[in-house]
């Protein structure tokens, strides 16, 4: 015996929870949410358009299996849901102050319910923008239909491609935002933003999430230097191109060391050393007499420059930045200006008062 309204196309979940509490009507819908295609479930909207309590869906659980008579009476109509909150969000967003905005709009549909609605309203509004992935697939591209930085690489290199442009997607049923600012940035929400804040501010074992938080970087640097990187074992990974394996296939010359502080007399005697190594390795490749291979690996100097890709969270990056930024090496100066370019290195890194 129940009125139903059933829409008539996929529906995000802020415009079924506005009209549910518009309508005063509870509200259901199937969705997977940000996760992948087999966590399709259904999610119960109560009438004040909010998450559902753990007591209101216990009660629901408890009464799965039970059996209730069939009653005759009810109806189904077909509604669109739209309209309602369009004229809602008039309200609250000013389109006019959006459209004076020299600002390129680019949204990632990522395969979601908010496919053919935040499209329309720019397009209602005459707000240009530009898309990616502007159809529904169930199977979310074969991706996560999460806003999150992992899952928007396509999105981040469109707007750094694209000058004065800002980025934004939806989560599968569109209740999650992802931001992108125009450097290609993920941006925190201001909620999210303080309690991360306060969180790495209040120590170690408050601030774990940091350590969810990973950066991967190739670095170029001597191998003097990547001998005090490699006490930093702990949540890093290193992948290096391999000095005894490669180390003849390429002529040797001056820039494949770190030499920016030598002096005269040391580039002097780092260019005898460069030429007697080319002619060893020439002599190797010539004869593949290991003994020429010996005297390249047991003469090359330490500021021989090795490219790693490396792995670190922000927790690693903490305790690299606040050990090595007034140290001698002029490379991990180099290291941590780079650690102070990383989004939100200021408030999330640089948390220790001085």
């Amino acid at each position: 015996g129940f009125k139903v309204l059933l829409s008539t196309r996929v529906l995000p979940t802020p415009v079924l929870a506005y009209n549910a509490k518009l309508l005063n009507a509870s509200a259901i819908m199937f969705t997977a949410s940000h996760n992948p295609a087999d966590y399709l479930g259904m999610k119960y909207i109560p009438d004040y358009a909010g998450p559902a309590t753990s007591e209101i869906t216990d009660k629901i659980v408890s009464n799965i299996d039970k059996d209730y008579p069939s009653q005759e009476g009810g109806s189904v109509e077909i509604v669109d849901f739209a309209p309602n909150y369009y004229k809602h969000l008039e309200k609250l967003v000013d389109y006019n102050k959006i459209k004076t905005l020299k600002t390129n709009i680019i949204f990632d549909g990522l395969y979601s319910a908010s496919i053919g609605y935040f499209d329309e309203i720019l397009n209602m509004n005459s707000i240009k923008f530009d898309v990616l992935h502007m159809n529904h697939d169930i199977n979310f591209g074969g991706g996560m239909p999460d806003p999150k930085p992992k899952y928007l690489s396509e999105l981040i290199a469109k707007v750094k491609q694209t000058p004065n442009s800002i980025g934004l997607a939806n989560d599968g049923d569109a209740d999650r935002f992802g931001v992108i600012n125009e450097n290609g940035e993920y941006v925190l929400g201001e909620n999210d933003r303080s309690l991360a804040i306060r969180l790495a501010k209040a120590g170690s074992d408050h601030r774990k999430y940091l350590r969810q938080i990973f950066v991967s970087v190739d670095i170029t640097a001597p191998l003097y230097w990547w001998k005090e990187y490699d006490t930093y074992k702990v949540a890093t990974v290193a992948n290096s191109t391999s000095t005894m394996h490669k180390i003849h296939s390429k002529p040797f010359e001056r820039d494949d060391f770190s030499h920016d502080r030598m002096s005269a007399d040391a580039l002097r005697v780092l260019d005898i050393t460069i030429e007697y190594l080319e002619s060893a390795r020439q002599r190797f490749i010539e004869t593949k007499d290991k003994q020429h291979w010996h005297d390249m690996i047991q003469l090359l100097p330490s500021s021989y420059n090795q490219m790693r890709t490396c792995t670190l969270n922000y927790e690693t990056l903490i305790n690299i930045y606040y050990a090595r930024r007034t140290h001698k090496l002029a490379e991990w100066h180099t290291m941590c200006d780079w650690i102070m370019s990383l989004p939100y290195a200021k408030e999330l890194i640089a948390v220790k008062e001085d």
